[in-house]
């Protein structure tokens, strides 16, 4: 081997073993699930991060049947958040000819006139440049209620129709979530009743709250064997089947049409405008899964207010779990931790809760062995962990049942 095939061998391992500084645990009473944070946006920044994410479709901005475009001065991203605003407003611009729907033009009262179309309705939309095929994906989020709002957060595979809806919400019924999967060869037909009837697969899961009182996260897990939704770390609904395509990223809100899907669109009563607040969308991978996608993590966090305290989601499903086969075992029963480093020597641990009675203890301890900070009744939601300024190497120690994990904090 060359030297300089040696020397992009060194920085390439040192490069990853920065990627694997921030970590999440799926801790069961006697195994333990390791996922890495593979990708995603803290929105700290001040605008949209274009390297990551486009403003739109990737075909196209509009939407003839919705009345909808989108537009990038509906994204606002202040104070480590990110927000979409539905604006009922109008707004009018020429349509390319691929754009051009005479099939829901002729269901409008307006009129094309020299190719120009004018919207009722302005949105925002977050559309990902890049492709993944299995992980963990992950939304902390907080919605308003308005009537005919519909926000939503999935993975887009390209055509034929290939669609996994981590959620899609509506603002009338604000205390519910939707989960789906689309795709051509009949899995959104999944069999489900008596003497094989078959019927969409898509399930409505009612809430113990609202999604406008906190921050509350909707994750999905997707692996070979299937995908598991979870709602602030419990699980929420499975699906058994195998979906391999590689598939593109996407969150946004818009409005609802009276005659389309996930009708009523906006009312009498709808307060604009609409509102999707977004506080992360993370991405997490497992040893198993082999990509060579880069991570990006804007950790430039250090005059941030603190957001977070007193605003812990703790929603929780109200129903039983969706389509749980009897071949298909998911870990549902585990706490989720996490802890991603926010910015230099400051740490973010994120405990989203689970099965009771595994005595959770998590400490942070330094090179000597000595305890710099512990907790033995970790609250629920997000935590900061300040460490000093000094120079020296910090672990993160987390006790639970009969497991112990002990992992290095990169600095």
């Amino acid at each position: 081997m060359s030297f300089k095939k040696i020397v992009v061998y060194f920085l390439l391992q040192m490069y990853h073993r920065y990627l694997y500084a921030q970590y999440m645990w799926q801790i069961k009473k006697d195994t333990v699930i390791t996922w890495y944070y593979w990708d995603g946006d803290e929105f700290n920044g001040t605008k949209m991060n274009t390297d990551k994410w486009i403003s739109g479709y990737p075909w196209s901005k509009i939407s003839i049947r919705d009345e909808v475009i989108a537009l990038p001065e509906n994204i606002e991203v202040n104070k480590g958040t990110l927000k979409f605003f539905v604006k009922k407003e109008k707004y009018t611009t020429k349509l390319q000819p691929w754009e051009i729907d005479t099939v829901e033009m002729k269901k409008k009262p307006q009129k094309m006139i020299d190719e120009n179309w004018t919207f009722n309705y302005t949105t925002g939309l977050l559309w990902g440049k890049k492709r993944y095929k299995y992980g963990y994906f992950e939304l902390r989020f907080k919605h308003s209620r308005c009537n005919g709002m519909w926000p939503a957060f999935w993975l887009y595979g390209g055509h034929p129709n290939y669609e996994l809806d981590f959620f899609e919400l509506k603002g009338e019924k604000n205390n519910c979530m939707h989960v789906d999967i689309h795709c051509p060869d009949g899995c959104s037909n999944f069999k489900e009743g008596p003497f094989g009837y078959r019927k969409a697969w898509g399930h409505w899961i009612k809430t113990t709250g609202w999604f406008d009182e906190s921050f509350n996260t909707i994750s999905g897990s997707w692996t070979p064997e299937g995908i598991s939704w979870y709602l602030n770390g419990v699980l929420v609904a499975c699906f058994d089947k195998k979906i391999d395509i590689p598939m593109e990223l996407s969150t946004g809100i818009g409005p609802a049409n009276d005659n389309g899907p996930f009708s009523q669109g906006p009312d009498k009563k709808s307060v604009f405008p609409g509102v999707l607040e977004l506080d992360y969308l993370r991405i997490w991978k497992t040893d198993s899964i082999n990509n060579n996608l880069e991570l990006y993590f804007d950790a430039d966090t250090t005059n941030l207010p603190d957001i977070y305290a007193g605003d812990q989601g703790s929603l929780k499903p109200k129903s039983r779990i969706i389509n749980l086969p009897k071949n298909y075992k998911p870990d549902k029963d585990f706490i989720t931790l996490s802890i991603i480093k926010e910015s230099k020597r400051t740490y973010i641990i994120n405990n989203l809760g689970g099965i009771q009675g595994l005595g959770l203890v998590v400490e942070i301890i330094d090179e000597r062995g000595d305890s710099f900070w512990k907790s033995t009744n970790l609250p629920l939601g997000l935590t900061r962990i300040f460490l000093d300024n000094k120079k020296g190497k910090y672990w993160v120690k987390v006790k639970a049942g009969n497991r112990t994990i002990s992992q290095e904090l990169k600095d």
